[in-house]
């Protein structure tokens, strides 16, 4: 190889490393568990990345799957494990339809509040365990997610999984954007979550009218929903066409950039 072919060359792997740097790829490719929970994923953007926890539920999230396929809109199903080895069609139902599969622990814990002799066996458990159990049943080739059950975290967790192997290779805890508040301006809802809205025995129309103004507030970002009662894939049925409607698109987590 003669000088001006090594030059050449040298300058096409910068190009390369230079264009990789700038990617979003690039930007998490290492990405490891943060020290708390990643917020503000993908605001102002004004599009839309649906998430729905704690399934699967028999009954439910199949209406859920129903309405994504009627819309054409992908989602990230953020399963805890245990209901996973009770409902394998389910999941494979999930993974067939185009939907990406995050790790939601293995029975919902509290993580952030464990026992000081017993936090290592237990994130083992519920974090890396539960990831075998659901790993079938991810896209190929998708990221690895997770989501804290209840948001609760330590640093200590983190630093602990990141030097396992599968650990090191997560993007989270991600937490989201919309739907996690029930927030009351005046006369109506300015923010809702669903599995609140049920409890509180709000109407679908009013818990869909705080996911609204809540989405309009933030310019889109990350919606939190929940795949465990049936009015829950009522709303989405009614939230996603209204989207639509207000110039909103919808993107995956696989589409968010973790700086």
């Amino acid at each position: 190889m003669n000088s001006g072919e090594l030059m050449k060359t040298k300058l096409s792997v910068l190009a390369l490393t230079s264009l990789l740097m700038s990617s979003a790829f690039a930007q998490i490719i290492n990405k490891e568990f943060a020290n708390g929970n990643i917020e503000r994923v993908h605001r102002g953007k004004n599009q839309i990345i649906l998430t729905f926890d704690d399934g699967p539920t028999p009954g439910v999230t199949e209406k859920v799957l129903s309405v994504l396929k009627a819309n054409q809109v992908k989602g990230t199903f953020f399963i805890v494990a245990q209901n996973a080895k009770r409902h394998p069609e389910i999941m494979n139902k999930i993974k067939a339809e185009g939907h990406l599969i995050g790790n939601h622990s293995m029975s919902h814990p509290k993580l952030g509040s464990l026992g000081f002799f017993s936090w290592k066996k237990v994130v083992k458990e519920e974090v890396l365990d539960a990831h075998e159990i659901i790993f079938p049943y991810m896209q190929p080739g998708q990221r690895f997610y997770f989501r804290a059950p209840h948001a609760s975290w330590d640093s200590k967790i983190s630093k602990y999984l990141n030097k396992t192997d599968v650990g090191a290779k997560y993007i989270g805890p991600v937490l989201w954007d919309i739907g996690g508040d029930m927030e009351v301006e005046g006369d109506h809802y300015s923010k809702t979550a669903d599995w609140a809205c049920w409890s509180k025995k709000l109407t679908v129309d009013e818990c869909l009218e705080g996911y609204l103004r809540e989405t309009d507030e933030v310019k889109g970002g990350v919606i939190l929903m929940h795949d465990l009662v049936s009015k829950s894939a009522e709303m989405l049925a009614k939230l996603i066409p209204e989207l639509k409607l207000r110039g909103y698109t919808f993107a995956t987590l696989e589409d968010a950039q973790f700086e």
